[in-house]
């Protein structure tokens, strides 16, 4: 008898604690107070850029006008960026649709212009980058104040001005819970 009531019951006891492994949806509250508290700091800095892309073309960020914009950063041989990217194409993924984008902006390669061109383009496609990417000048690396280290990431709201920058590696929910909070504000009519 018990046996029988060990096999009816296990498979449910095993189900049950199977169901509650998923994921949870969106950042946790402390990710999402985190978030707050960073955008609530108010650092801006005047942000710009007009590059050419991994095509050669131009990539503006006035392009963006009226949307939430990540600007990352990155560079081929950057370890955290690269663990990074995986966090951008999901967010991408998610709410493009609402008003979100990214672009990355490649710096600090080592080479020719025409060696880091194919280096850089064939880095993108092999990683499955769906987002512009474009190539860092001097003049917009030294838009970004105490610009140290990769990756480097830019929250640009609505109305085209950076609320935050964070450096080094972020996890996914961190990532998410400043974009989720940038996604809910309105633009000024200004």
């Amino acid at each position: 008898m018990r046996i029988a009531f060990l096999c009816a019951v296990l498979p449910l006891m095993c189900l049950a604690s199977c169901s509650d492994s998923s994921p949870p949806a969106g950042p946790s509250p402390a990710a999402v107070q985190e978030a707050r508290e960073l955008l609530a700091k108010g650092e801006t800095f005047p942000f710009t850029f007009d590059l050419k892309d991994v095509d050669g073309k131009p990539v503006k960020l006035a392009d963006y006008e009226g949307k939430v914009v990540i600007v990352d950063f990155w560079a081929t041989w950057c370890g955290y960026c690269i663990k990074e990217f995986p966090h951008f194409v999901e967010l991408r993924k998610k709410y493009q649709e609402r008003g979100f984008e990214i672009v990355g902006i490649d710096c600090l390669e080592d080479g020719s212009e025409a060696a880091v061109r194919k280096l850089v383009k064939e880095f993108v496609a092999e990683h499955g980058l769906p987002y512009p990417c474009v190539f860092a000048d001097q003049a917009t690396l030294d838009q970004v104040p105490d610009f140290r280290s990769l990756p480097t990431t830019l929250f640009i709201d609505r109305t085209g001005k950076v609320r935050a920058k964070i450096v080094g590696y972020h996890e996914l929910e961190n990532l998410e819970a400043i974009v989720l909070e940038l996604l809910g504000e309105k633009a000024s009519a200004g």
